[in-house]
């Protein structure tokens, strides 16, 4: 039996659990030098923090807003660090490093910053990884039709977020499955169902070197800056798909991998993203999940079972099962469902 992979997904994303103290704190175990970590409070109402390496330490985009970015070393961070992080006691640890209460933070590793070339727009920073098929571009938009921008993937990315830096905007969320026409998106930061405009996409497919953006100046403000994460799956180790809410049954994923991170959204309904991961106790049927587009606290409202072979919904609730119900998800490996030995992993 062959292997789906030849790595550890723990090379390339890993989600580290720590609590806060409201004092200077250096958080190791990660694994890598995370190139994007994602943060948020689980036990208070603050907001999540995105920081990424192309941005730098002193930029921080918040998922649950359209707000511009802002600068996070007041509200407790510091930097992104070979293993880690470091935090401060700026604003009482503010959103990151709270005294008292829990956090978690989502990590992944890109890593390759020359090289890229190509599109009608050139990104000013980057950071690229082909093993794990994840990109982190930074471009400044020109407000075009077709405009292209080189995402460095080497495949068709099927899931691309995108947050204009340097003024109020909303995510733009591309997706592939269901995307017909390429005329559809979603909102990171808000529970509105998939939308439909021609110049958001620019209506165009994207390639196994360029992405597209239109004239929309949530994805392609003339002269304005933008962050865009751009996701391809790699068989074992991540998933971007689509499944049909069943009302009063219980549907299963089927990922080739067991998760150790899912995010979902039911595109047809005003309802809210929920994330998911393996460290944070509670599952299975009670999953905890966080929203990407609020502050609450962690709830146990919408749960799910993780298995060695994906994961399956244990709730009749709207965000997740919602009958007719069409519900994208992006998910990444714990371990493969087939690793490197040739040893299917075994179920939960």
């Amino acid at each position: 039996m062959a292997a789906y992979i030849s790595f550890q997904p723990t090379d390339y994303f890993n989600t580290k659990l720590y609590a806060g103290t409201g004092a200077i704190q250096s958080i190791t175990g990660v694994g890598f030098g995370p190139d994007f970590s994602w943060f948020k409070s689980r036990t208070s109402v603050a907001s999540h923090q995105l920081i990424d390496t192309v941005r730098g330490n002193s930029s921080s985009i918040v998922s649950s807003s359209a707000a511009a970015a802002i600068d996070p070393t007041g509200d407790g961070f510091t930097s992104l660090d070979a293993d880690g992080y470091t935090f401060n006691a700026a604003g009482g640890g503010g959103n990151v490093n709270a005294n008292t209460q829990d956090f978690v933070g989502w990590n992944w590793k890109a890593g390759t910053t020359s090289g890229l070339s190509g599109g009608t727009i050139t990104p000013s920073a980057y950071s690229i990884n082909t093993t794990s098929g994840f990109s982190i571009i930074k471009y400044t938009g020109n407000n075009t039709v077709g405009a292209s921008i080189p995402h460095g993937l080497g495949a068709i990315p099927e899931l691309i977020l995108v947050k204009k830096i340097d003024g109020i905007a909303n995510w733009m969320v591309y997706y592939q499955n269901g995307n017909a026409g390429n005329t559809k998106y979603l909102h990171l930061n808000t529970t509105v169902a998939t939308t439909s405009g021609t110049q958001v996409w620019s209506s165009t497919t994207p390639t196994s070197t360029l992405f597209y953006v239109g004239s929309d100046a949530n994805s392609n403000g003339d002269g304005e800056d933008f962050i865009a994460y751009c996701f391809t799956p790699i068989k074992g180790y991540s998933c971007f798909a689509n499944w049909t809410g069943a009302g009063g049954t219980h549907p299963f994923m089927y990922c080739g991998f067991e998760p150790a991170f899912v995010m979902s959204k039911n595109m047809e309904s005003a309802k809210s993203w929920l994330i998911y991961d393996n460290k944070r106790p509670g599952y299975n049927e009670t999953n905890l999940n966080l929203d990407s587009d609020n502050d609450a606290i962690e709830a146990s409202a919408n749960p799910c079972d993780f298995t060695s072979q994906g994961f399956k919904v244990r709730t009749t609730t709207g965000e997740l099962n919602a009958a007719g119900a069409p519900t994208l998800f992006m998910a990444f490996a714990a371990q493969p469902f087939v690793s490197s030995n040739s040893i299917p992993n075994t179920a939960r």
